[in-house]
């Protein structure tokens, strides 16, 4: 080892008690300071200074056990860690030999020195370690002591997994080359900052006033001093429930709003959540109204009087309407509407269609046809007369057959009537059907074509013959006459010709009941 080499290794060990004295006045050996600096964490003493074994061999080929430095970290909130700070006291010969890692709960560990960087000068004193500092020690950035220097490995990011910091904290040095000595311990204080800082929320599009009703987007984002790691949504004024940029949703007509609050990775919240208004207008009315004519002469009916109607839309009671008279142009009317004086004597037809307050036109327009006749009607009734079947109280041994007519040319039909029930439609010749034997009526009224129907209806009455019972009393009748000349000792022809009698009257009654 050269003399230039000893002189400063000399030189470190000499100076390292003042330079570690003046630290520890500030902080006494085993303070943890965790959180701001205000809220200061004593962690369980611990001895030192430890030795920091030597190496065998040159850059960690056979690298001594590490110097093992615990700190006990208890009762803080399960935070993510936003920032950290590690100072310890360290006297050795060259401070490239040495590697120094900090390990967290759980094992994720940071480098803070990296060793094996070739000569360096000697350490003596409390140095401290920051993410936030300036340069590195290196060779060419010597060490100072009460210096804050940048580790290797960025800390906050390789302990961003870490949920909460409670646990054993570990620092580790080795001396990765031989004929160094040093020591470590005589001051080791780690500063733990929490993340109490909240996020803060931007909604940075949305749905403009006046945007048609339906699918709507809102996009958003957040930032953080960690990260940004959930958004809670609140919509129309509804409980927050977890969502993701764009928030989607149908929003009805109306006023709408959406608050939306970021949560950090270390669960803070926005307390002022950003807000977001809008009104959505409905869809524009494309539907157009139905027309329905709900008074006026039925569809196809003569009339001598100018008809008038009345019409509504069934399904839009702010509808206007527009009427039009045989195919001419639509023009505004109401309800009812009166066909206009001077229309021909003709046939015509009445149209009307609604148009809602959108402007949509009932593409299927309500119409009736209608003919217009100012002669006055035909109220005279027509005659009838019966002219064929049985004469009035005849007795018949059937159902009869009647034949009708009327003198009155514009006759056009007929109606009949059995036993005084409903008159119906019927023609020449009718034959009476459906009746029991006994006294029936059958009547006739002419109809003419404009409707008159005859008031004295054609009348005639018969006697439908019951001759199932005429024959029983016939087969009476001869069988007491064959047992009558039976007892009187009549004479054979008589006997038979009776007995035929009786025969004959068997084969009626077989066949008529």
């Amino acid at each position: 080892m050269s003399s230039s080499r000893l002189a400063t290794r000399a030189l470190g060990v000499f100076l390292a008690p003042l330079l570690v004295t003046a630290a520890l006045a500030a902080a006494p050996p085993g303070e943890a300071v965790i959180g701001p600096q205000d809220d200061t964490y004593f962690a369980p003493a611990f001895s030192g200074p430890h030795n920091i074994p030597e190496a065998i061999g040159s850059c960690g080929v056979s690298p001594a056990s590490p110097v093992e430095i615990p700190i006990n970290v208890a009762g803080l909130p399960s935070q993510r860690i936003s920032g950290i700070r590690v100072e310890v006291g360290l006297t050795h010969t060259y401070q490239a030999d040495l590697r120094m890692t900090l390990t967290a709960p759980g094992g994720a560990a940071a480098t803070l020195l990296p060793g094996c960087a070739g000569d360096g000068d000697n350490l003596g004193g409390v140095y401290g370690w920051d993410d936030t500092a300036p340069t590195s020690m290196t060779n060419a950035n010597p060490p100072t002591a009460g210096t804050w220097y940048k580790p290797q490995d960025n800390m906050v990011n390789a302990f961003s997994g870490l949920t909460h910091p409670n646990g054993i904290w570990t620092l580790r040095i080795w001396d990765l080359l031989g004929g160094d000595t040093g020591t470590a311990g005589n001051f080791f204080r780690l500063q733990i900052v929490l993340d109490d800082t909240d996020p803060n929320t931007s909604i940075t599009s949305g749905p403009a006033n006046g945007s048609p009703a339906g699918p709507v987007e809102v996009h958003f984002n957040g930032t953080d001093n960690v990260g940004i790691g959930a958004f809670n949504c609140s919509f129309d004024g509804g409980p927050l429930t977890a969502c993701t940029s764009p928030y989607t949703t149908n929003a009805s007509p109306g006023s709408h709003s959406l608050s939306v609050q970021a949560v950090d990775t270390s669960s803070n919240t926005d307390p002022t959540p950003d807000l977001y208004t809008w009104e959505t207008a409905a869809p524009p009315d494309t539907t157009p109204p139905n027309t329905a004519i709900t008074g006026g002469p039925a569809d196809g009916d003569t009339v001598s009087v100018l008809p008038s109607y009345s019409f509504n839309s069934p399904d839009d009671d702010t509808a206007t309407f527009e009427c039009s008279l045989d195919g001419g142009a639509y023009a505004a009317c109401t309800s009812p509407y009166q066909v206009a004086d001077g229309t021909s004597a003709a046939e015509h037809t009445f149209a009307v269609r609604a148009k809602d307050p959108a402007g949509n036109v009932d593409p299927t327009p309500s119409s009736r046809d209608f003919t217009y006749d100012p002669t006055p009607p035909d109220t005279t009734p027509p005659q009838t007369n019966i002219i064929g079947g049985p004469e009035n109280g005849a007795g018949v041994k059937s159902p009869p057959t009647y034949r009708f007519s009327s003198p009155d040319s514009d006759a056009d039909g007929f109606v009949c009537s059995i036993d005084d029930k409903a008159f119906k439609p019927c023609t020449t010749p009718f034959t009476v059907s459906g009746i029991a034997p006994g006294n029936h009526s059958f009547e006739v009224s002419a109809v003419d074509e404009a409707g008159n129907v005859d008031p004295t209806p054609a009348l005639r009455t018969f006697k439908l013959r019951d001759l199932c019972a005429e024959a029983k009393a016939k087969l009476r009748q001869a069988r007491i006459k064959l047992r009558e000349a039976i007892e009187d000792g009549a004479s054979k022809r008589k006997i038979r010709r009776l007995r035929g009698q009786v025969n004959k009257w068997k084969a009626e009654v077989r066949d008529l009941c």
